[in-house]
């Protein structure tokens, strides 16, 4: 990875955080200690930061007591571009899980709004709704999780039969926009409302300035990947994975 590719990388790797706050964090010397509690790992792991040192092994013992504090067990998170990490966690016996592909797309020709796509500047009730039927049930840390976003957002839903079927979030960051928390209801799947909601939020982006969009998804969710493409999102700029111990 050239250093305009990596600047990039880290770019939309600390817009991304941005758009996925922790209430709970610590900074621990040049590591983002993240600890919401609830289910989402992103914003329950170990950080690297760009410029550190990326070897989290003389620090493991301070993480451990960290996360045990919080009754939550450590986890570390290591995007591609942070030089060393995956190594010296391979040499400390952990193994990768979660591979993520981050996607980018310039917005020079962003799709049309979708007039029937509501955007709000708050998740409304059925919008979490639908997020918690989906991730297993009411997550409270999710909540603090939207209500701490200082970055400019919308959060995007569109009904069905006067239901939300398909969610999304975007958030601008001096440039990029992160678009986060897609999910369509089983029964509304295959139908292009997906499409449809990232779409919209791709031109209030634009509308707002923003000049880019990234995404996060599951490196081996196809089906996503493919709806992504299609919208424009053809170029991965880095890939992250999670490592925890075997206990």
């Amino acid at each position: 990875m050239d250093s305009s590719a990596t600047d990039l990388a880290w770019r939309v790797e600390e817009a991304c955080i941005k758009a996925c706050p922790s209430p709970r964090q610590a900074l621990l010397e040049g590591w983002l200690v993240r600890l919401s509690g609830g289910p989402t790992r992103r914003t329950n792991s170990v950080n690297p930061q760009r410029g550190g040192d990326h070897d989290p092994r003389p620090l493991m013992t301070a993480f451990d007591r960290l996360y045990r504090a919080q009754g939550q067990p450590t986890l570390y998170r290591a995007p591609s571009m942070a030089v060393g990490m995956a190594a010296a966690l391979d040499a400390a016996g952990l193994a990768p899980q979660a591979e993520t592909r981050t996607l980018f797309t310039e917005m020079a020709q962003p799709p049309v709004a979708d007039a029937a796509v509501e955007l709000l500047s708050r998740p409304s009730e059925p919008w979490f709704d639908l997020r918690f039927q989906l991730n297993g049930g009411e997550d409270a840390s999710f909540r603090r999780m939207t209500a701490a976003i200082a970055l400019p957002c919308a959060f995007a839903a569109l009904r069905l039969e006067g239901q939300v079927a398909a969610i999304a979030y975007g958030a601008i960051d001096q440039g990029p926009m992160i678009i986060e928390a897609v999910a369509t209801a089983p029964e509304a799947r295959n139908r292009g409302l997906a499409r449809r909601t990232v779409g919209t939020l791709m031109a209030w982006g634009r509308a707002q300035g923003a000049d880019a969009a990234a995404l996060q998804v599951a490196a081996d969710n196809a089906p996503a990947v493919a709806v992504y493409q299609g919208l424009g999102f053809d170029r991965e700029l880095y890939r992250y994975h999670y490592r925890s111990r075997p206990d």
